[in-house]
């Protein structure tokens, strides 16, 4: 690697599990699924909190329970600041808007760390782009 280039932080294939849910797997065969993607090498999975009306993260890290191994063997990347106007959330009828807040940001990753059973996420994302962020806010929520 030649000097002032960093190390890829995400590898060339990504695994999205943004329909996990529509996939219908048990647990184990999400843990077959992935255990051949990693065959395969790819390791990097695809997540955000708002996947799956907030359920893919969680239903992905119960399958992981069936296996723990395999979480040292693949990154987690997972994104937040998006708040959906979910009828779910008791948010029907409200718009769906950004929130890139510091306060925002740090109760996504508790509950995806929570949802995924991990005491680590590998990379986190803003998921869309927040013109009205607060950039040193984001910077000090990330850190």
């Amino acid at each position: 690697m030649s000097e002032g280039k960093s190390k890829r932080v995400v590898e060339p294939f990504v695994m999205g599990f943004w329909r996990l849910l529509d996939w219908q797997l048990s647990k184990q065969q999400c843990v077959s699924f992935l255990k051949e993607c990693i065959e395969l090498g790819i390791t990097d999975t695809d997540h955000a909190d708002i996947y799956g009306q907030y359920e893919c993260e969680a239903a992905f890290g119960a399958a992981l329970k069936l296996e723990p191994s395999i979480r040292d063997e693949i990154k987690i990347i997972t994104k937040c600041g998006i708040r959906p106007a979910l009828a779910k959330k008791g948010l029907a009828g409200k718009a769906n808007h950004y929130d890139s807040s510091q306060t925002h940001i740090l109760a996504s990753v508790q509950q995806s760390l929570r949802h995924f059973d991990t005491d680590r996420i590998d990379v986190l994302l803003i998921h869309r782009p927040d013109y009205l962020m607060r950039a040193d806010e984001v910077a000090e929520a990330f850190q």
